[in-house]
Order: structure tokens, then C-alpha cells, then sequence
């Protein structure tokens, strides 16, 4: 193989994984090892994440913040997901279904994001509303409202909202069941 062939092979197959549906039904089940693994991964990136939303909340810049906050929280809810198909909670049917919808994740972390919050707020915070507030943080939008209205912003997303949600995270990813994944044996 040629070095400009590798190069292309090496370009489409990075293509074909970068296009690939998550854990669509013609991928494998991931092996009772490989969701510990998954985990796992999910656990690391949720701390990363709460890290970076604090350095973003740190440097002014809320709306971005809160994105990653709400991110960091899904990561968490994908670690759930792992764990209750190793306890035998979830199928297969319903792991792929949760694992690739924002919202089913989100709501999976929503027990460790109560009792990780700081304030009265985030304990009676929805999901579905840190959801398109991560939105809002990302995109501009047309105004529901009205209809020669400014257009929405991520400048829209309130500070203080961002600094509960990134303070939750972190809580959250610091948080001792966040910090390891339970063998088999612990989980039967």
C-alpha cells in the first residue's frame, strides 16, 4: 500500500467512525466487560467535562459552560446505563433506545444530580429543561415568541443558572459511586 492509499484508508475508515449511529443494532451488544469498561470511560469523561465547564465558567463564558455541565451529567447517565444492564435491570432493546437519546441519559443521572446539588434550584432542576438550556448554551435560534423579536442566544443562558449546573456536575463526578464500576459479583 502506498502512502497516499494508507492515508485515504486511514481518512475513510476514521469517515466510517465518525458516521456511525451509536450502538445501532448492527453493532454487537458490548460484553458484560466491555460496559464495565464503558463505565468506566463515561465516568472519566463526566469529571473531564465538569472540569472544563468550570475553567469555561471561570473564563466568563456561562452558556458554554452550562453545555458541558449538562454533558458531563449525560456521561453519568451513561454510566447508569451500563450498570443496569450488568444487574440485569435493562435489555438489550432498551439500552440501545436510552444510550443514543441525549434525554434518556440525562434522566438516568438525575438521582445523583439531586443529591449532588447545592441549592433548592437544582434539586427541583427538570432535565428536559438543562436539556435545551445545553441547547440555548450552543445555538442561536429564532424567537418563539415573536416573531420580529431578537433572535435567542447563548448569551441568553443565565450565569447563575450555569455556575448551579456546572457545580452540580462536578459534585456529581466527584462523588464516590462515581468512582468505580462494581465487578459482576458486587452487582448481583
Amino acid at each position: 500500500m502506498t502512502g497516499r492509499s494508507r492515508e485515504m484508508s486511514s481518512r475513510m475508515s476514521y469517515r466510517v467512525w465518525l458516521d456511525r449511529p451509536m450502538v445501532q443494532s448492527h453493532f454487537p451488544m458490548p460484553s458484560a466487560n466491555q460496559l464495565r469498561l464503558l463505565a468506566a470511560a463515561a465516568e472519566g469523561n463526566a469529571a473531564d467535562l465538569a472540569a472544563d465547564a468550570r475553567l469555561l465558567l471561570e473564563a466568563g463564558r456561562p452558556a458554554r459552560a452550562h453545555a458541558l455541565a449538562t454533558l458531563a451529567l449525560e456521561e453519568l447517565g451513561k454510566r447508569t446505563l451500563c450498570l443496569e444492564v450488568l444487574a440485569g435491570k435493562l435489555d438489550e432493546t432498551g439500552f440501545r433506545k436510552a444510550w443514543s437519546t441525549h434525554l434518556d441519559k440525562l434522566e438516568r443521572s438525575q438521582v445523583e444530580a439531586i443529591v449532588s446539588a447545592n441549592s433548592v434550584q437544582r434539586v427541583f432542576a427538570w432535565y428536559e429543561d438543562d436539556a435545551a438550556m445545553k441547547m440555548r448554551g450552543l445555538y442561536v435560534d429564532a424567537n418563539p415568541i415573536d416573531a420580529d423579536g431578537a433572535p435567542l442566544t447563548p448569551s441568553d443562558v443565565d450565569p447563575l443558572a450555569a455556575q448551579g449546573i456546572v457545580e452540580t456536575a462536578e459534585a456529581a463526578a466527584a462523588r464516590p459511586w462515581a468512582r468505580s464500576t462494581p465487578n459482576d459479583a458486587a452487582i448481583a
